[in-house]
């Protein structure tokens, strides 16, 4: 009889959380004036919400942090971060900025008698987000979970 078990994989190392964080500051600090779209991945909301508090902090004397949460009815990406640009003078003069995205854990996987699912709406508008996000000169984290 042969029984297989499925692992989870070890949690990384606070070294390797370390480390990852000085590559997400690196690549912040190196997008300004640019689109720079950086994916980060994070399973624990609470711990998630730490790293956003600490990357805030340790840029905001020189960089304006911004958040903003998709939209479960209209999960858009560009129509986010448009919508919060729209509505800040600060932003509108493509000032240093970083945009922070959540919300992405939020979505759902299910139909529930719908044509799409909220995921399924929200990697149809990831397909041509890219193009049009070309117009925000901000670096966008945008925080999924692994269930992506």
């Amino acid at each position: 009889m042969t029984i297989l078990a499925d692992f989870p994989p070890p949690p990384p190392s606070n070294e390797d959380n370390e480390n990852n964080y000085d590559d997400l500051i690196v690549s912040i600090e190196a997008s300004f004036g640019k689109l720079s779209l950086l994916i980060a991945v994070c399973d624990d909301v609470n711990f998630r919400n730490q790293i956003i508090d600490r990357y805030e902090t340790e840029l905001k004397p020189e960089i304006r942090p911004y958040r903003v949460t998709l939209d479960r009815k209209e999960p858009s990406l560009r129509a986010a971060i448009a919508q919060l640009i729209q509505s800040d003078d600060y932003l509108q003069k493509n000032s240093k900025a970083i945009i922070t995205v959540t919300g992405t854990e939020e979505l759902y996987f299910l139909r529930l008698g719908e044509e799409r699912s909220e995921q399924e709406i929200f990697f149809g508008y990831l397909q041509w987000t890219r193009e049009a996000l070309r117009e925000f000169h901000y670096p966008i984290i945008l925080w999924v979970n692994t269930a992506y």
